[in-house]
């Protein structure tokens, strides 16, 4: 009696080990990659597409929207909408540029704050304004900015501020974020219009895609991070099928010596050495049959392609 009782209690804790499983890999198939056109930025977790992808698809703080254009839009709290060019997901990286194209107009207002995300370097800048007759030719200008009469410049030289300070005002002075940092640009200004390359420390999903695989959070309501495979790779962990098939198998091969006697029931489900011995080939066409019907099953939604 006691036996028959623990037989199906560990048999009740397969099935719900197996269950979350299946809703973990379910909530990784409702979270496939997006776009907002063909070849634009693919789209995934901590990231996620507002009205494309469900919420608990991407992390808070990591919304994007498809503009008329179909291009991919960050909007930053303080600072207003910017496009992204690209995403790096292994180095958590994200390249912004303005649709515009003045981004020194927006580096000017750029305030990070109320977002996950900041500047990978920083270098500061000062902005000059200088009459165009004076710095025509001599310098690099930010034209989205200049006119006829009044050019805009920036430099990260304050020799050069110093030595233009009696013919042009100094408009400001910001730490302006850099992809990589300038030492050796004495005299020199910019345009500043690289794009705005950002990073983000959490979520933290360096180790998951490093293992070639993506971040997810566990289920619709939970805050929980995992690693899972990119469905749309075909990349689905065979560590899954391993143990969906091997944890059925466990169940049912347990269940027929419980029927058959053959073995004590108090090792079934700790190892069934002394089955598969007696039974290896009963036990390999039942492994092939059911890894094919998980095979089916995840075919059929969408997790292997």
């Amino acid at each position: 009696m006691f036996l028959n009782q623990s037989f199906n209690a560990m048999c009740i804790l397969e099935v719900l080990f197996l269950i979350k499983l299946l809703h973990f890999i379910n909530a990784a198939a409702d979270c496939s990659i997006s776009t907002c056109s063909i070849g634009d930025v693919p789209v995934r977790f901590p990231f996620r597409i507002e009205g494309q992808q469900p919420r608990n698809c991407g992390y808070p703080g990591f919304d994007l929207s498809c503009n008329s254009q179909s291009s991919t839009v960050l909007k930053l709290p303080h600072s207003g909408d910017f496009l992204v060019r690209d995403i790096n997901y292994l180095t958590q990286q994200i390249q912004l540029y303005d649709s515009d194209n003045c981004l020194a107009k927006r580096l000017l207002q750029l305030n990070l704050s109320g977002s996950p995300f900041l500047g990978f370097f920083h270098q500061n800048y000062t902005f000059l304004s200088c009459p165009t007759q004076l710095v025509k030719s001599r310098f690099t200008t930010i034209n989205c900015l200049s006119n006829s009469t009044i050019s805009v410049l920036a430099t990260s030289s304050m020799n050069l501020v110093n030595a233009m300070s009696s013919s042009c005002d100094v408009i400001s002075t910001l730490k302006i974020p850099v992809s990589w940092p300038v030492k050796y640009n004495e005299g020199f200004t910019s345009d500043l219009s690289e794009d705005l390359l950002l990073t983000w420390f959490s979520p933290d999903c360096n180790k998951c895609e490093t293992q070639g695989s993506m971040c997810g959070f566990h289920g619709n309501a939970s805050q929980e991070i995992g690693c899972f495979y990119d469905s749309k790779k075909g990349n689905i962990s065979y560590l899954y099928f391993y143990l969906l098939s091997n944890n059925f198998i466990t169940i049912f091969t347990c269940n027929l010596e419980k029927e058959k006697a053959e073995i004590p029931l108090r090792n079934c489900l700790t190892g069934s050495k002394l089955w598969y011995l007696r039974n290896k080939r009963r036990w390999k066409i039942l492994n092939l049959v059911l890894v094919s019907r998980f095979s089916t099953v995840m075919h059929d939604i969408g997790i292997v392609h």
